[in-house]
């Protein structure tokens, strides 16, 4: 019997083989673009986490310098509204050591009611262009203030 030819065990082995190979070629292939392109994605999303981090901590930061002021029936240091004196917007590039970042600061007197004081604190960020986002975003932070006797 001289037939020619592959047996089954034969193509089943080649088949495992090529497809080992063509899912390296695959693999490689991914990491420079398609499936790969998600890890920066993935770093554009950690990044632009820490930056809305940053701009909480600044907005948490500025209310709590706002707070220290003094805001009784007879004093009140947390005026005039609508931006408290030493307390104007701060544009980008003039918060030392944090030049994507921006404050303002607003105060509605009488809200919700008489005798008290919502402050809001507004970060802007300008978020890199790296990242794949390329935008401007916000934070903000509220509290209510109360007149003490």
């Amino acid at each position: 019997m001289g037939e020619r030819g592959f047996t089954l065990i034969e193509v089943l082995l080649a088949i495992a083989i090529l497809t080992i190979a063509v899912l390296g070629v695959a693999g490689a292939t991914a990491l420079q673009s398609g499936i790969g392109a998600g890890l920066t994605i993935g770093q554009a999303a950690v990044t632009r986490g820490n930056y809305i981090t940053t701009a909480t901590m600044l907005a948490q930061e500025r209310l709590e310098q706002l707070k220290r002021l003094t805001y009784t029936l007879s004093t009140d240091n947390i005026s005039p509204d609508p931006t408290p004196t030493g307390f104007e917007d701060e544009d980008f590039n003039s918060i030392s050591g944090y030049a994507n970042f921006r404050r303002e600061v607003r105060v509605q007197t009488g809200v919700p009611a008489s005798n008290m004081k919502t402050i809001t604190v507004t970060v802007k960020m300008k978020l890199p262009k790296e990242t794949g986002i390329g935008q401007q975003e916000s934070v903000s932070i509220s509290t209510l203030i109360a007149a003490r006797p």
